[in-house]
């Protein structure tokens, strides 16, 4: 991996280095016979350090090691100067002066700041920002509604120890994470959220399987307090969903104190996920069009809106999976609502054996196309990094190390994650638990981690261990040599 040059100090600072050094004997070999000629080529020689720095910067790791890059940047500078004497007629002492004085420039452009080439992989974590998790669920208690509300649970718990791939998650690669859940009652009891329940929120450093369970418990048990007989008022499913939407977005205002309060408990989350299920027809008195879940509606202060479930009654008289039709209500705010909001909803009827929470049984562990160059000690020759938190610097206790390297698309402080030595490295690439890990990555060949990529004929992408990549730009930058 390149990861050289930066721009090199100027020369007429008269520090002790070699450029200096370089250009006194520029000074003293061509100069002092020709001083005009002497400081156009000085202003020559900075241009040709400015080129020979542009240049050089494209050498990669592939093509060599720090000596092809020396190499690059000394002959850019070689062919500047040749320039310079073409245009400008410098003897042959003038020539030699300026030659030394552009390459030294140039040489010693390797320094404190580094920037680097492409990355390899651009990859995305599994972090999530603050988010509300809006509860939308059948509250009646009758036959359809009982059933819909098990289903839903289930599938849920399914996704939190399987993951979305359908595979177990990795018991070492955690991140921070913080979810708080607002449950609407559609028979209209109102909202309930983390001012009323804690337990409805949950903030940590170490999300696991466990404490995803624990906080889908809590939910569950919310609503299922919440269940009403069957009424004979209108069950206004879309209205209230709307209106709670708008109301947690910022469109409309609170009218209740305990709406305000509701509000309260959620400051500082930035992502929306709505979970609505419904078991029956929707007996809103406005018309389905009115409404709508729009997209610039539904932003507000969420810089993300997503549907996780979405679950409306069959009208067709198909079971799921096959059926295609809902209701006409339904169908209409469907197609009333922004398509970037909603996804495609599962449709359902009593005794149909299927689940809502869909899991991706084809996707694998993110890869890599070319395996990485391997050291007698385990590790790789990478370098990784993410963006630096605001306000958080690079801290150690996560595998972070201050980086000055200039990342593309990554505007701000650079941090670089840790490389695993020693007994973490062996943990990390032959134990499933990582007992022995500290945070950092490596390249695993654990098979549970890893065998998805071996598979295609490729190399599982870092393991991230003990938080190392719980960052808030949700991506790392990996360099390696092959």
């Amino acid at each position: 991996m390149a990861r050289c040059l930066r721009r090199a100090p100027l020369v007429d600072d008269f520090a002790p280095t070699p450029a200096n050094a370089a250009a006194g004997f520029a000074w003293r070999t061509g100069v002092r016979s020709a001083f005009p000629l002497a400081n156009h080529a000085h202003m020559m020689a900075r241009a040709a350090r400015e080129s020979a720095t542009r240049r050089a910067t494209r050498v990669t790791a592939r093509r060599g090691n720090g000596r092809t890059r020396y190499a690059a940047a000394t002959q850019t500078a070689a062919r500047e100067a040749f320039v310079t004497r073409e245009n400008h007629g410098a003897g042959v002492n003038k020539l030699l002066g300026v030659f030394v004085y552009v390459a030294a420039v140039a040489c010693v452009a390797c320094g404190n700041t580094s920037t680097v080439d492409e990355p390899t992989r651009v990859l995305g974590v599994s972090q999530r920002s603050p988010s509300v998790w809006l509860f939308a669920v059948d509250d009646v208690a009758d036959e359809a509604g009982n059933e819909m509300r098990e289903r839903v649970w289930a599938g849920l718990a399914r996704r939190v120890f399987s993951g979305s791939c359908g595979a177990p998650l990795d018991p070492a690669e955690y991140y921070a994470t913080d979810r708080r859940a607002v449950v609407m009652s559609p028979s209209g009891l109102g909202l309930l959220g983390p001012d009323s329940n804690p337990k409805l929120a949950v903030t940590t450093p170490h999300d696991t399987p466990e404490v995803q369970a624990a906080w889908l418990d809590a939910v569950h048990r919310v609503v299922d307090a919440g269940v009403v007989a069957p009424a004979t008022s209108p069950y206004a499913f879309l209205s209230r969903l709307s209106d709670t939407v708008s109301l947690l977005v910022g469109a409309r205002s609170p009218t209740t104190d305990s709406e305000q309060r509701v509000l309260e408990s959620l400051t500082g989350t930035r992502e929306l996920v709505v979970v609505s299920a419904a078991a029956r027809e929707d007996e809103s008195t406005e018309a389905p069009e009115s409404l709508a879940i729009q997209i610039a509606d539904s932003a507000g202060s969420f810089s993300s809106n997503t549907h996780e479930v979405l679950v409306f009654p069959s009208s067709d008289g198909q079971p799921c999976y096959r059926a295609k039709a809902t209701t006409d209500r339904y169908s209409r705010w469907l197609a009333a609502s922004s398509a970037a909001f909603l996804q495609l909803p599962d449709l359902w009827r009593p005794g149909d054996d299927c689940s809502f929470v869909g899991v991706d049984a084809t996707c694998s562990r993110a890869c890599l196309e070319q395996s990485p160059r391997f050291l007698p000690s385990g590790g790789a020759d990478c370098h990784i990094y993410v963006a630096s938190a605001p306000n958080e610097g690079c801290p150690e206790s996560r595998g972070l190390m201050p980086s000055n390297a200039t990342v593309p698309d990554v505007d701000g402080p650079v941090c670089e994650i840790r490389q695993l030595e020693g007994a973490a490295l062996e943990s990390c690439r032959h134990d499933l638990q990582c007992a022995a890990c500290e945070p950092g990555y490596c390249f695993t060949e654990v098979p549970e981690v890893a065998s998805d990529c071996e598979t295609l004929g490729k190399v599982a992408a870092p393991r991230f261990v003990n938080g190392s990549a719980n960052v808030p730009s949700r991506k790392v930058y990996i360099y390696c040599k092959e």
